[in-house]
């Protein structure tokens, strides 16, 4: 059986490399219209700096899958704890956003908290992204927080955003929000909080190593 993959970015090279060693697949072809591998995993040096155009960390819930990235990078890896910050009306308030409402204005940790704790969405069942942060963060955080966020990182309007995507989102325990808002320190995706990055190179190594673990099955157009 011979394999045609379109686009030599991340997805691309890993599926080439988890199909080359099934016995039924005799060859792979990669069509791919850049000159280099990588697609939106991609990276630039500006001034000696590495700048990446897509992903820029490496964490999974699989730990399977994560082990395998690193084994990919070698040594060329470093493990950072997560320092986010969300600029929000003049002040810094530590990602999740959730998990730092003491840090908000007064109106809006008030505001936050008690839509949180009564919440009149949060016994219907979402049909879509918005109607997901609604029901399980409130209004306040919703439309403080998740909305504008989410409207900014992908142009679109969470109300026609499907939910296919909101599993890996935590939902958050009331005493964690109560804690939260009384400045008691949380944190919310633990599987992001611990973090890894290609010590040089930028993300698009990541790309390469799986490329270089690639048999004379492959071939790349």
């Amino acid at each position: 059986m011979k394999i045609g993959i379109l686009g030599a970015g991340l997805s691309g090279i890993s599926a080439a490399y988890f199909l080359q060693d099934n016995k039924e697949v005799t060859a792979i072809e990669i069509l791919e219209k850049e000159r280099e591998a990588g697609g939106l995993c991609r990276s630039f040096t500006l001034g000696g700096v590495p700048y990446d155009i897509g992903p820029h960390i490496i964490f999974s819930k699989d730990k399977k899958i994560l082990e395998l990235m690193l084994e990919m990078l070698g040594t060329n890896v470093n493990r950072f704890r997560r320092s986010n910050k969300i600029f929000y009306k003049g002040r810094f308030v530590k990602y999740p956003f959730e998990n730092e409402l003491s840090a908000l204005p007064q109106e809006d940790r008030l505001y936050c908290l008690s839509s949180f704790l009564d919440n009149p969405y949060k016994n219907y069942k979402p049909q879509n992204m918005l109607q997901f942060f609604l029901t399980t963060f409130g209004e306040g955080i919703t439309n403080t927080y998740l909305r504008p966020y989410n409207e900014k990182i992908w142009k679109f309007d969470p109300t026609y955003m499907d939910i296919q995507m909101v599993e890996r989102i935590p939902k958050p325990p009331a005493e964690d929000i109560i804690k939260s808002a009384n400045g008691v320190p949380t944190e919310g995706y633990l599987h992001q909080l611990y973090f890894y990055y290609p010590k040089n190179g930028g993300m698009v190594t990541l790309v390469k190593a799986i490329a270089s673990k690639l048999n004379s099955k492959v071939r790349r157009l």
